[in-house]
């Protein structure tokens, strides 16, 4: 039950959650006339009707229910509060505070359920999408892969996203590489989508906006310039954890540009724009097994369907051939 109080200042005035005016008492304050509150809710922005329970109190006056929206109701001078009980549009949840509530029409505004969604897409080598679970690579590529992802809702709303991406990357011939921590800011990206279908409804989205990016490995987070050497046979876990800005109905192509492949250790690496580098310490064939994981979680918000708040790729096989020479 929601709690808010308010005082009647006007011949029309809108139902105000948690906003407090000081006004004379109900009992016996003003000139005991009496003044309409209009109890009033949106949904995405747009005037709502149907059932909403409510109740409006004030000291030395009896209780008055209401039970749908719009309502009229008329009062006494005085210090009104309003509890919300229960009801409002299917799916949709109560938001708002005194700070965001507008005088002297204030709302009861309500967005719609949101619902995070990833899923899988691609992995890709220089940005250019691998068709099968095998590939061979040289040094100076770049490994990526792309998750599809958006927020179901108000449509053009904005919400904010905790998001962790994790790399199980396990070597598995060729003597030991060394993974070194780059965490470029460019190497994890969110491109708006301006294609869609029906199951989707696009919307106009604004550029992302990240908000911070921590990388990790084995779960402890890794400074830029650190670096593991990889044990054979072993799976070590590298994680980045980023929390974004998003546009509620927009679809976005999540790239996360996991490893760039070397020769040499050195910071900062030749390589731009990726989390990691992966160096060689001779030539020869290497082997490795990759599979990469995403999750997404509202922040201080409830997700009505968690099925599609994680996904898993495909794994991939890569083989990395190293010449001779730098």
């Amino acid at each position: 039950m929601r709690k808010g109080v308010f005082t009647i200042c006007s011949v029309l005035l809108v139902l105000v959650v948690s906003l407090a005016v000081l006004f004379p008492g109900c009992d016996g304050g003003g000139d005991g006339g009496q003044y309409t509150i209009k109890v009033s809710a949106t949904l995405c922005g747009t005037e709502w009707e149907g059932d909403l329970t409510y109740r409006l109190t004030c000291d030395g006056e009896d209780d008055i229910y209401g039970y749908t929206v719009p309502a009229s109701h008329f009062v006494a001078l005085g210090n009104w509060s309003i509890d919300f009980i229960e009801g409002g549009p299917p799916g949709a949840f109560l938001v708002g505070n005194e700070s965001d509530l507008s005088w002297p029409h204030p709302e009861l505004p309500f967005e719609k359920y949101q619902d995070a969604i990833i899923v899988f897409s691609n992995w890709t080598i220089d940005g250019a999408p691998i068709e099968g679970p095998t590939e061979v690579v040289g040094t100076c590529q770049v490994i990526d892969v792309h998750f599809l992802q958006g927020v179901l809702g108000c449509l053009g709303y904005n919400v904010t996203l905790n998001e962790t991406s994790w790399l199980n990357i396990t070597q598995t011939a060729g003597p030991a590489a060394t993974i070194v921590v780059v965490n470029d800011d460019c190497a994890v990206n969110k491109t708006p989508e301006t294609l869609g279908d029906i199951i989707w409804p696009i919307v106009n989205a604004t550029p992302p906006v990240k908000l911070n990016q921590v990388p990790s490995i084995n779960n402890l987070t890794a400074e830029a310039g650190s670096n593991m050497t990889l044990v054979l046979n072993q799976t070590t876990l590298l994680d980045v954890h980023t929390q974004w800005q998003l546009v509620k109905g927009a679809l976005y192509t999540k790239s996360i540009n996991w490893l760039g492949i070397s020769k040499a250790i050195s910071f900062p690496p030749g390589h731009p724009c990726v989390l990691f580098e992966l160096v060689f310490p001779a030539a020869g064939i290497y082997s490795f097994t990759l599979q990469a994981s995403a999750q997404v979680a509202l922040v201080n918000a409830t997700d009505v369907d968690p099925t599609y708040d994680w996904a898993t790729s495909t794994p991939l096989y890569l083989t990395v051939n190293v010449g001779p020479g730098p």
